[in-house]
């Protein structure tokens, strides 16, 4: 019998200027990682399963509908091209333990979005890969190592590589640093990613989307006043780094507060005046 594919929808992105938000990605910031283009289109995704069989998908769903595969039309006819090559590459990634086999990309060009790409001027539509994704057959997902993704598709299937680097200083720059596309005119922006392969836990993606203004799903105003610069993010990992558990077990061992809910304001002010105390006797040394 053979086994129904099971819908994967692609992790979220972390904006640049909200990484502070995730801790598991402030241990990037001095990591090097490496820049996609990020691509204005359509997400979607291709599925195998080990007996080779598959689904197309948007972002959201399955395509079924009959209103879904004419919209979706452009990512039909590439599978139809490509469909044994795909196939062939998602043969490699099948082990005892991986299920399924998920290719996810972006279809873009003329009457997805408007942009300058060569497919928009062509009036033709194509599809450019930025991830593969393994489900096991315990339901985790594996995001696979970039390096083995790029040996495995030609440039041509991918999303546009550019320059790499340390995390800290790529979100720093400016629109003028991101904005052009290799495609054609200006892009949406880039996207920062760990070369390795690791798991997804929880939903917990270690990707970062940069856009221009222009793409933004923010007003500018907003972003200028949010966006972090290197010295600001280097400050709060400093301060991130001083708020342990160990530091709230020595704040109690004092014996001045008991770890009750109603102390939980005073315990915060122990802590904090604990902190400073630390931070002024490094700087009088």
């Amino acid at each position: 019998m053979t086994e129904k594919l099971v819908f994967v929808k692609y992790p979220s992105l972390t904006n640049h200027y909200a990484i502070m938000k995730d801790k598991t990605i402030v241990n990037y910031l001095d990591k090097s990682v490496y820049t996609t283009e990020k691509l204005h289109g359509a997400n979607i995704s291709i599925a195998f399963n080990k007996d080779l069989n598959y689904y197309l998908a948007s972002r959201r769903r399955i395509l079924k509908s009959e209103s879904d595969k004419l919209q979706f039309k452009g990512l039909i006819e590439f599978f139809d091209k490509h469909k044994d090559f795909l196939k062939d590459i998602a043969t490699q990634y099948f082990t005892k333990d991986i299920k399924q086999v998920h290719f996810f990309g972006e279809l873009y060009g003329a009457g997805i979005q408007r942009m300058d790409y060569e497919e928009n001027i062509n009036n033709t539509t194509s599809v450019r890969f930025f991830n593969i994704i393994l489900l096991k057959e315990d339901g985790k997902l594996i995001k696979t190592d970039h390096n083995t993704f790029c040996e495995l598709l030609p440039e041509s299937l991918q999303v546009p590589s550019k320059p790499g680097g340390i995390l800290r200083y790529l979100i720093t720059r400016d629109d003028n640093e991101i904005k052009d596309s290799a495609l054609g005119g200006e892009g949406e922006g880039v996207v920062y990613q760990p070369v390795g392969e690791y798991e997804i836990v929880e939903g917990h993606f270690i990707g970062i989307k940069h856009k221009t203004n222009d793409f933004s799903e923010k007003r500018q105003k907003q972003i200028v006043e949010t966006a972090l610069t290197a010295e600001q993010i280097s400050i709060l990992t400093e301060i991130e780094s001083r708020v342990t558990l160990q530091r709230i077990h020595n704040v109690l061992s004092h014996g001045d507060l008991k770890l009750e809910t109603k102390n939980f304001g005073d315990i915060i002010k122990a802590v904090q005046t604990d902190i400073i105390n630390e931070i002024n006797r490094e700087v009088d040394g």
